[in-house]
């Protein structure tokens, strides 16, 4: 019995043990409105890295996620309005957009799916807020991607919208931040 006690607490923790994963896809667009007319930056540039508890194969728990991109990655396809972004978000002051896990709220598992909500620190031009992201996890073959979507206010971030053109473009208050990430695990 004392044999079977000891092989169990031994076992156990490294059946559970964390594994690590590495970004190494990522796609993220920001949507705006303007008086205009409707905007997209993207950016494919980031890093970050997710420990993941599993158990039989099964996300059981998130036990942390760091994410990072630097703002002038992020894109318009128009090198004005993308300046004029830079600005408002205090690029040369504050270069990063970060998250960082705090807390995963729920984990609900729909067969190899799952749907993930988790609290964190989101920090836009020097400004940290904690906010709540709900997304869809799919595990597959080493890899584990997180899609979503992400509704926010500049506003709460201390960002004034941009405006344009001495005033005549300007942009709406809310954007919604469109996220595919994938974390591959490291190469041994």
């Amino acid at each position: 019995m004392k044999s079977l006690l000891l092989l169990l607490l031994v076992a156990l923790p490294w059946a559970l043990t964390a594994q690590k994963y590495r970004l190494s896809v990522t796609e993220v667009e920001i949507n705006g409105t303007s008086n205009l007319h409707d905007w997209t930056m993207t950016s494919d540039a980031a890093e970050g890295e997710v420990l993941l508890v599993m158990e039989k194969g099964k996300l059981t728990e998130i036990e942390q996620l760091y994410f990072k991109t630097r703002v002038n990655t992020l894109k318009s396809g128009k090198k004005t309005m993308d300046n004029i972004c830079y600005d408002a978000l205090k690029a040369d002051e504050y270069p990063l957009i970060t998250f960082t896990l705090i807390e995963v709220k729920s984990i609900n598992n729909g067969t190899g799916k799952y749907t993930i909500t988790a609290t964190g620190w989101m920090t836009i031009a020097g400004t940290i807020r904690r906010e709540t992201i709900t997304a869809a996890g799919t595990l597959n073959n080493g890899t584990i991607e997180f899609t979503g979507k992400h509704s926010m206010k500049m506003t709460d971030f201390d960002i004034d919208p941009p405006t344009a053109l001495f005033g005549t473009l300007k942009t709406g208050d809310e954007i919604e931040v469109v996220f595919k990430t994938k974390f591959s695990k490291p190469e041994v």
